[in-house]
């Protein structure tokens, strides 16, 4: 997974979740609790210019198969 699109899924967590991961060998953690982000071993902030232009499709879904 891409680490923006991982970045971008927590910031839209749901309200009480946690989340253990392993980017590039290290080990993190983030949770939110309440609808608050109680932990987070990232930075969750994203350029609102670059949400416009990155949107990464999803792999071996459904939604990502070619129609035509």
């Amino acid at each position: 997974m891409v680490k923006w699109e991982f970045i971008k899924i927590l910031n839209y967590a749901p309200e009480n979740s946690f989340v253990d991961y392993e980017i590039n060998g290290k080990h993190g953690y983030f949770e939110k609790v309440n609808g608050k982000i109680t932990q987070s071993d990232l930075d969750l902030h994203m350029n609102p210019v670059l949400i416009k232009l990155f949107d990464f499709r999803l792999v071996h879904s459904e939604k990502s198969l070619c129609k035509h």
